[in-house]
């Protein structure tokens, strides 16, 4: 059940990051609201991939970046969801730890990356029908 909980999570997350970034993002919490939709689906995305992970009984990463590395090296998703997946968490980590860094492309980049991601978050929706 948790799984489906962190599902819904990161989509609706991702949506509203999604409907955000068409408002005027020069409005200080038009923007801070954005980062914190994106620092959240980011969450909820590891979330899900540390579950798909331990369901599968595969190696437990060390890192958040690993933990899409670990899906990709077992075929679970493909190297670009990966890619997307390990980007995602630098730019969360910006989010979290160094907040004033983060720019507004960078904030675009992450809503489209959220969107690269599918293959994990169909894994997911058959793994939680199979548990």
């Amino acid at each position: 059940m948790r799984l489906v909980e962190s599902i819904a999570r990161f989509e609706n997350h991702r949506q509203a990051a999604s409907n955000l970034k068409e408002k005027d993002l020069s409005d200080y919490f038009v923007f801070t609201a954005l980062a914190m939709e994106c620092f959240q689906a980011v969450n909820s995305l590891i979330d899900i991939g540390q579950a798909v992970i331990a369901a599968r009984k595969m190696t437990v990463p060390d890192t958040y970046r690993q933990v899409f590395e670990v899906l990709a090296r077992h075929g679970v998703i493909s190297s670009e969801a990966a890619d997307a997946g390990r980007r995602l968490v630098y730019l969360r980590n910006l989010i979290a730890h160094e907040y004033h860094l983060i720019s507004l492309e960078e904030l675009l980049e992450a809503v489209e990356l959220l969107f690269e991601v599918d293959d994990l978050i169909n894994v997911a929706r058959q793994e939680a029908k199979n548990s």
